[in-house]
């Protein structure tokens, strides 16, 4: 098995990471109070690992409503926020949710999609399952392109990077093509 990179919660994408022969979901970097954390495409890569067989039919089967899902995130926000306060925090809350972490939400739910993980409505079901096989094979463009699309980078800044190390562009645009980065910027106000 290919090993999987694991990231610190405080690391960026451009920085170089300690690659591991164990699991990312067995092994992560503490965070404090005994938690620990790994990067979204760790945890993507492992689970199609654990499950090698390409997606199912994307018409089969119930999509995720993915705006339903952010509300759920929302509340349960609202609700740590809440017991920290020692008080009812109210829409604010909720508010703050939206205000602070619905880009990076869509984002990572664009990542599940194209990785065959979770289908939601909301995306393309041609996408659904298109960078599996990547994933399951270990490549390494695909990985790395993954895990800058996590950290927030946009196709231009993955774009002179490849230009910067020297990497196939052609490679590059077609992962790019295929994960559709924009299509995971969502009006939030369509719930």
């Amino acid at each position: 098995m290919p090993a999987i990179s694991v990231r610190s919660a405080a690391g960026s994408a451009g920085r170089p990471r300690r690659p591991t022969a164990i699991p990312a979901v067995c092994r992560g970097w503490d965070v404090g109070e005994g938690e620990t954390q790994v990067s979204m495409t760790a945890a993507l890569a492992y689970a199609c690992r654990c499950s090698p067989s390409p997606p199912s039919d994307p018409d089969a089967g119930p999509a995720m409503n993915l705006y339903e899902r952010a509300y759920r995130e929302a509340e349960r926000h609202k609700w740590l926020v809440s017991e920290r306060q020692g008080y009812d925090a109210g829409e604010g809350a909720i508010r703050e949710w939206y205000a602070t972490r619905w880009p990076h939400f869509c984002r990572a739910c664009q990542l599940q999609h194209v990785a065959g993980r979770v289908r939601w409505d909301q995306f393309d079901p041609a996408t659904f399952g298109t960078l599996h096989d990547a994933i399951v094979s270990g490549d390494l463009l695909a990985d790395r392109i993954l895990d800058r699309i996590d950290a927030g980078w946009e196709n231009l800044h993955i774009l002179l990077w490849a230009r910067e190390w020297g990497l196939p562009m052609k490679a590059v645009l077609t992962v790019l093509e295929r994960i559709d980065v924009n299509r995971a910027r969502l009006d939030p106000n369509c719930l």
